[in-house]
C-alpha cells in the first residue's frame, strides 16, 4: 500500500514539475530564437520571438528590453521607446533600458528626453557602451 501511495505522489510531483518547467523552456527557446534572429539582422523575426516571451510572461522586463533593442537596431525608434517604457515600468532601476531609450530619443531628435534618460542611466551606473555589455551591434 505504501509503495502505491509513494508511486502516486511521485507521479503527481513529476506532473507538477513539468507544468512549471515547460513554460520556462519555451521562454528560453524564444529568447534564444530572438537573439539568433537579431544577430542575423532579422529584427522583425526577433520582434515576434521576444513577443512570444512577453505573451507568456507580460512581466518580463528583459523581454521588453531585448525587443526594444531589436526595434532600435531596425531604426523603428517609436516601437523601441514603447518597449523600453515597459521595461522601465517593470524594473525602474533598469539602467541599460534608460541608456537605450536615450539613444532612441536621439534618433527622433528629442534631445531633452535623451539627456534626461542619460542622466537617469548615469545615476543607476549603467554602462555608457551598452553595445559591448549586451553584445548588440553598435548603437
Amino acid at each position: 500500500m505504501l509503495k502505491r501511495v509513494l508511486g502516486i505522489i511521485a507521479s503527481i510531483v513529476v506532473v507538477f514539475v513539468l507544468m512549471l518547467v515547460r513554460p520556462m523552456l519555451r521562454n528560453a527557446d524564444s529568447f534564444s530564437r530572438g537573439d539568433s534572429l537579431a544577430a542575423k539582422g532579422d529584427y522583425n523575426g526577433a520582434f515576434h520571438a521576444y513577443g512570444d516571451v512577453i505573451r507568456r510572461n507580460p512581466q518580463d522586463s528583459l523581454a521588453y528590453f531585448r525587443r526594444g533593442v531589436a526595434m532600435h537596431q531596425s531604426g523603428q525608434f517609436n516601437k523601441a521607446i514603447v518597449d523600453l517604457n515597459d521595461a522601465i515600468r517593470l524594473k525602474p532601476d533598469f539602467g541599460a533600458a534608460y541608456r537605450l531609450r536615450a539613444r532612441a530619443y536621439e534618433g527622433q531628435r528629442l534631445t531633452e528626453k535623451a539627456t534626461a534618460d542619460d542622466q537617469a542611466a548615469d545615476r543607476l551606473q549603467a554602462p555608457t557602451d551598452i553595445a559591448i555589455v549586451y553584445g548588440i551591434k553598435a548603437l
